[in-house]
């Protein structure tokens, strides 16, 4: 097995968005959790049936399950984008290479880890608002553009990835 160099990287300020937003998603999770539990029911239908009842309950303090797992993801793939020498790459990582590769990994896991904040940011949302006797919730229309948000990020990112994959190939 050959050996990777390892580099310390240095956010650019697209990767610090990256890890704001995700770290703000995580936040929306616990804090949306926190001020809407009191308000919960001790115990919540599970779902409710063809007839209009529910069918089952459990606890509310189910409801905590999103909140844990997102801090669980969150803190297991921020030690893991640290550590971008651990990863498989297509290519041989050398030392003129590295920096370039580990910059694409992290961008991305930074990405895929935004994504999955904001799924448990939006899940958590809709949990909540289901279950709390609070009139005025958050619209759908902000996780929408956030979603849109996301998407474009993604795409930005394969297209510069098309670019740098093109010009990497003129050089050779």
């Amino acid at each position: 097995m050959d050996s990777k160099p390892k580099i310390t990287l240095r956010l650019t300020q697209f990767d610090w968005l990256l890890e704001t937003l995700a770290l703000t998603a995580l936040l929306i999770c616990i804090s949306f959790t926190i001020y809407i539990y009191p308000s919960v029911p001790q115990m919540v239908s599970r779902y409710i049936g063809i007839s209009g009842a529910p069918v089952g309950y459990y606890s509310r303090n189910l409801l905590w399950t999103f909140p844990l797992l997102s801090i669980l993801l969150y803190s297991l793939v921020s030690w893991v984008n640290r550590r971008p020498h651990l990863y498989n790459y297509p290519r041989e990582i050398t030392a003129d290479n590295a920096i370039h590769f580990y910059l694409l990994a992290c961008r991305w896991v930074r990405l895929v880890k935004l994504i999955f904040m904001g799924g448990f940011a939006y899940t958590t949302l809709l949990v909540l608002r289901s279950y709390s006797r609070m009139e005025k919730l958050p619209d759908d229309y902000w996780i929408l553009a956030g979603a849109a948000l996301i998407l474009a990020a993604v795409i930005i990112q394969i297209l510069r990835f098309r670019r740098n994959k093109k010009t990497s190939g003129q050089r050779r």
